[in-house]
């Protein structure tokens, strides 16, 4: 075998495993501090099936599900549990590398969900 097939195919091998490294996919964590001081822990995960869910404390317990769509690096979320963001639209633009994925606001129809500091991009580490 000619060394320049042999790299088309080992390329060809890698680029799904590469590609998938850029995924949304899966669990992402972060810290936050409620307006008491506590320190949490939260789990987002974004399912295959263009579901999202919320667990506020990372206590095994979805607090908020909702439907996603991701495309050219950008994010459309809508919540679908009862709450102040139920059916409110949310574009956030998503810079995902190998562990972290760093989320920015676009646009967020739910004042809830943007926060107390909409400027400030949420980092997330990926849940291996």
């Amino acid at each position: 075998m000619k060394i320049t097939q042999f790299v088309a195919l080992a390329f060809l091998f890698c680029c799904p495993f590469m590609m998938s490294a850029q995924s949304i996919l899966g669990s992402w964590s972060w810290e936050a501090t409620t307006p008491e001081g506590k320190t949490v822990k939260n789990l987002l995960t974004f399912e295959k099936d263009g579901v999202y869910k919320l667990d506020i404390g990372w206590d095994s317990k979805t607090e908020i599900e909702g439907t996603y769509t991701y495309e050219n690096g950008q994010v459309t979320i809508s919540d679908t549990t009862e709450g102040p963001c139920k059916g409110a639209k949310g574009v956030y633009a998503m810079k995902v590398e190998k562990t972290q994925v760093t989320a920015t606001l676009i646009s967020d129809d739910c004042a809830a969900r943007r926060g107390d500091d909409p400027d400030r991009p949420l980092v997330m580490k990926r849940v291996l």
